[in-house]
């Protein structure tokens, strides 16, 4: 199992949510992987978006897609990125796993 980040792309339109002009995704083979990777480099669990969907990810600015990349998330271009989303949207994810609540997290 891994974790991935995908490459940085601008962000169109600036809000309150979102208020940085790139981004990319990180994004895992698990929700619960994702979950534990997106603890350990200081991300809140609800920032996760689309939990136990094929879309399941976290946004990252670019120093937060550096900081995953040093801890040891695999780097994806976009090709990559669309490849794997697409299989995971062919074959889903099981829906026993599950990520847990920002409560349960250490």
């Amino acid at each position: 199992m891994a974790t991935y980040v995908g490459p940085i792309f601008p962000t169109p339109l600036y809000t309150t949510r979102w208020p940085y002009p790139q981004a990319c995704h990180l994004y895992a083979d698990t929700d619960q992987e994702l979950i534990h990777f997106a603890h350990r480099i200081g991300l809140k669990a609800r920032w996760h978006q689309k939990p136990h969907t094929s879309y399941s990810h976290f946004d990252l600015t670019p120093g937060r897609r550096k900081a995953a990349i040093n801890a040891g998330a695999i780097p994806h271009t976009a090709w990559q990125e669309s490849t794997f989303l697409l299989a995971r949207r062919t074959h889903p994810i099981p829906r026993t796993t599950v990520s847990p609540s920002p409560k349960t997290l250490p």
